[in-house]
């Protein structure tokens, strides 16, 4: 294959390589049923890095033999898998979801009056409940290294004291509640997140624990009184926020004179992570942003908090996180002056 249109061809099927890869994480992750999923992950992976070693081979060689458009239909078959991906998550939404009108988010899937649903939700607050609904009853045991990982950091970074009343965003099944509880039963902690049904499992986890509570609650409409908690936490929640800068004003606005905020997200510094970012803004109808420390940082700036504490850590080939400590700046009296 030669001549002007080798360098274009090359070019596009290395993108349909690489996004053959981008495309088959989360569409394993998500789609296929858990007894496929760690297989289909290895061979999308596998796929993704042979292919894009023997992309310029594989060109040359059906390129030479029958021409470009074969070449790039054939390396481009991959890209199939994100199309089929999306056309099948639109098409369960819309079966499960069905004619769903707002007033149904206060009465879907509750059973126990321990799960108090309040609050104000927006659209995409609706899509972010509709997919974690669906997740619910798999999502511990689907991501449980995940979990473990990320939210055995988070409490270490925390270091949250005894008497504090804690607020944690995005709380999902309730397994940062029960870590912290198993070692400080009397911890008064509440857990807001979107999902009734991760919270009906939140609140099964937790019933021994008399000082837990959980409710539906939208981040950037917190039903809490003004300086209500000691501290704020969040973890992998912050990529679902379509309006950051409000949620954060929630949280600074819920805090006591003191408190601080502790959130962890993925990082966008990491490569892989900017992958997923760019897959996921097309598969998922729920999912907003991740960003760059930098881009975290100046949001918390902007929210006027102050960072005391932060770093950036990959726990382990795939995820690439960042966590910070921030208070709120006219609240905070410097150990310096």
């Amino acid at each position: 294959m030669t001549g002007a249109g080798c360098w274009p061809a090359f070019t596009l099927a290395n993108l349909f390589a690489t996004g053959s890869w981008i495309s088959a994480y989360p569409t394993f992750s998500e789609i296929f049923p858990t007894h496929l999923r760690s297989t289909g992950i290895g061979l999308s992976v596998a796929v993704g890095r042979i292919g894009a070693f023997l992309a310029p081979l594989a060109l040359t060689v059906v390129g030479n033999a029958a021409g470009v458009l074969p070449a790039l239909a054939l390396l481009g078959a991959f890209w199939l898998i994100g199309v089929i991906s999306r056309w099948c998550r639109g098409a369960s939404a819309a079966w499960r979801g069905g004619a769903c009108r707002w007033r149904q988010w206060w009465t879907d899937g509750a059973r126990s009056d321990d799960v108090i649903p309040v609050g104000y939700f927006d659209m995409n607050d609706k899509a972010v409940r509709q997919q974690h609904d669906r997740l619910a009853s798999v999502y511990d045991r689907r991501w449980s290294r995940y979990i473990s990982q990320t939210l055995t950091l988070l409490k270490t970074w925390a270091s949250i004291p005894p008497p504090a009343a804690v607020l944690d965003i995005g709380c999902g099944t309730g397994e940062f509640e029960r870590l912290v509880l198993s070692e400080h039963p009397e911890q008064r902690m509440v857990g807001v997140d979107l999902s009734l049904k991760m919270l009906e499992i939140a609140q099964q986890k937790c019933q021994a624990y008399p000082k837990v509570t959980f409710c539906t609650a939208s981040s950037s409409a917190l039903p809490f009184p003004d300086q209500s908690f000691d501290m704020v936490v969040s973890a992998s929640a912050l990529h679902y926020f379509d309006q950051p800068e409000v949620s954060l004003g929630e949280m600074r606005r819920v805090l006591k004179p003191g408190g601080s905020v502790v959130i962890m997200d993925w990082c966008k510094d990491y490569l892989l992570c900017r992958l997923f970012d760019v897959a996921l803004r097309l598969i998922e109808p729920a999912y907003q942003r991740c960003y760059t420390q930098r881009e975290f940082h100046r949001l918390l700036a902007s929210a006027q908090f102050d960072i005391q504490s932060a770093r950036k850590v990959r726990i382990d080939v795939v995820w690439g996180l960042m966590i910070a400590t921030a208070v709120y700046r006219r609240a905070y009296v410097s150990s310096d002056v």
